[in-house]
């Protein structure tokens, strides 16, 4: 006879309280499965014949869905900040899913230390396989949100485009409307530009102004002064304090899909050599990433549309 749902029926007299292995025909004091140790004499060391199949389960550690569903998140987590720009869809599916992974996680947890408690046999303490068991998918889910608050992904994403986007940088100049899309490891180029000659605007260095406080993956937050030189030239002053026009040899913009909430928008890698540290392209700020490289802040407008 065996345990059918939840209703008590007799089953084999001796289970592995780790791993649910049959110790009936077992003549080693110890589980062939996964090396727990019982002593057949004390009901405290094996699941005798009435505990549930159920209730065997709750006490058991987490399975291979609970590592399938923390590495999901794990790689979605990566997966949305694997670019120049963190894109809002991905960011959300993978919130969703670790927060999902984190209540049935939770959930199983007090079910498995509640049956524990509840049944005498099951009191034993936990080896370390079981509790590596544990340990191991929060570890998971973990480690990607650190490597994500720590831009490993975005670093590695663009030590795999930087060659192919530098081909296109240091070649010959393209219009936008005749770019062809290209594919890399943070998504696709469906559009860009490389310019030659390019006038942008940029903080005088000389200037006074109070410098960039910080930004993020969102619209950029300027200091004060930064602020106040932001709003003017949006107004189409040409002539600002503290701001100077930079014509810059070489620009050379990549857009990547899928990091905006809109197609007409994106965030963006750029190649200028010898260009400030920060400088504006018609409502896109730039700030040196790696090099002659730069990561926007805020979306990218249609390249046809700067000024």
């Amino acid at each position: 006879m065996k345990a059918q749902g939840t209703r008590v029926v007799r089953c084999a007299t001796m289970r592995c309280i780790d791993c649910d292995f049959d110790l009936e025909r077992i003549s080693e004091p110890r589980c062939p499965e996964c090396g727990r140790a019982f002593d057949r004499h004390d009901a405290g060391t094996f699941i005798g014949p009435l505990y549930t199949r159920f209730s065997r389960w709750l006490a058991q550690a987490p399975g291979w869905p609970m590592f399938v569903l923390a590495a999901t998140g794990a790689i979605l987590l990566l997966d949305a900040g694997f670019g120049p720009g963190v894109s809002i869809g991905r960011e959300l599916i993978a919130v969703l899913v670790c927060i999902g992974f984190g209540q049935l996680f939770f959930i199983r947890l007090i079910a498995c230390l509640f049956i524990r408690t509840v049944l005498p046999a099951l009191r034993s303490p936990a080896g370390a396989m079981v509790l590596l068991r544990w340990l191991a998918p929060p570890a998971i889910v973990g480690l990607a949100f650190l490597l994500g608050w720590l831009d490993v992904p975005r670093a590695v994403a663009f030590a795999l485009d930087r060659g192919v986007l530098e081909a296109f940088a240091q070649g010959a100049p393209v219009q936008p409307d005749a770019w062809r899309p290209i594919r890399t490891w943070s998504g696709a180029v469906q559009r860009g530009a490389v310019w030659d000659g390019v006038v942008v605007w940029a903080l005088d260095p000389h200037a006074r102004l109070e410098r960039r406080l910080e930004f993020d993956d969102g619209p950029a937050e300027l200091s004060e002064g930064w602020q106040r030189a932001w709003n003017r030239r949006m107004t189409g002053e040409t002539v600002v304090e503290g701001t100077v026009d930079v014509r810059l040899e070489r620009l050379a913009v990549f857009p990547i899909a899928g990091t905006a909430l809109h197609e007409s928008q994106a965030k963006a890698w750029a190649y200028a050599p010898n260009a400030p540290d920060e400088f504006v392209l018609g409502m896109a700020l730039f700030i040196r990433y790696r090099g002659d490289w730069f990561v926007s802040r805020g979306w990218i407008l249609p390249l046809e549309d700067r000024p």
